[in-house]
C-alpha cells in the first residue's frame, strides 16, 4: 500500500488532493506507445502473410476492369419484364386461340369460361368407352350395398349412382367421342 504524507481531515466530507498531472501523462504516452505496436505488429503480420510471386496475381490482377458474368444475364430489367410477362398472361386468358392444334383442344377467355360452369355445371366424369378403361378407372365401378335389405345410401358410396355399362353414352357429356 502506498504512504503518503498527506493528512486527510474527515470532516471535510471529501478528498481535498487531485490527481497528478506526470501520472495521467505517463498513461497517456503509455496507451500511445501500445496503440503503436499492435499497428506495426499487424503490419508485419500482413506482409509476412502477403502472396508472393504467381500467388500474387490472385489478389492483383492484370486486367483492372471489371468483367461481367457470363450469360445468361437474368433479369436486366425485372420491373419491365415483369409487366411485359404479365401483359403476355393477360393476353392469353382474356383471348381464343388454340392451346393444341393436333388434338383440336381450344382455350377459351376465363371470364367465358365461368360463365358456362355456371350454365352447365361442373362436370362429373368421363364415362368409360371400353373394358379396359372401366377397369383402368376404379371410381367407375359400381359399389354394391354390404347387406342385400339394407337403405341404397346406406353403402360405403352414399349418394353415388352405379357406373353405366361400358360402351353407353350419355347425352351430356362432350369429348367422349
Amino acid at each position: 500500500m502506498h504512504k503518503s504524507n498527506v493528512t486527510v481531515d474527515p470532516s471535510a466530507g471529501y478528498e481535498k488532493r487531485d490527481i497528478t498531472i506526470p501520472a495521467v501523462l505517463q498513461n497517456i504516452i503509455f496507451l500511445f506507445l501500445f496503440i503503436g505496436f499492435c499497428l506495426a505488429l499487424s503490419w508485419v503480420m500482413y506482409v509476412l502473410f502477403l502472396p508472393r510471386g504467381k500467388d500474387r496475381l490472385a489478389i492483383d490482377p492484370v486486367t483492372p476492369t471489371p468483367q461481367r458474368p457470363p450469360a445468361p444475364v437474368l433479369q436486366a430489367y425485372p420491373k419491365a419484364e415483369m409487366r411485359q410477362f404479365r401483359e403476355q398472361e393477360n393476353a392469353v386468358v382474356s383471348s381464343y386461340g388454340w392451346a393444341n392444334r393436333e388434338r383440336g383442344a381450344v382455350r377459351i377467355p376465363v371470364d367465358r369460361a365461368v360463365e358456362l360452369l355456371a350454365e352447365r355445371g361442373f362436370p362429373v366424369g368421363q364415362l368409360p368407352v371400353t373394358k379396359d378403361d372401366l377397369q383402368a378407372r376404379p371410381g367407375n365401378h359400381p359399389v354394391a350395398p354390404q347387406n342385400a335389405g339394407a337403405h341404397p345410401e346406406a353403402h360405403s358410396g352414399q349418394g353415388q349412382a352405379p357406373a353405366p355399362e361400358p360402351g353407353a353414352h350419355s347425352e351430356g357429356h362432350a369429348g367422349s367421342h
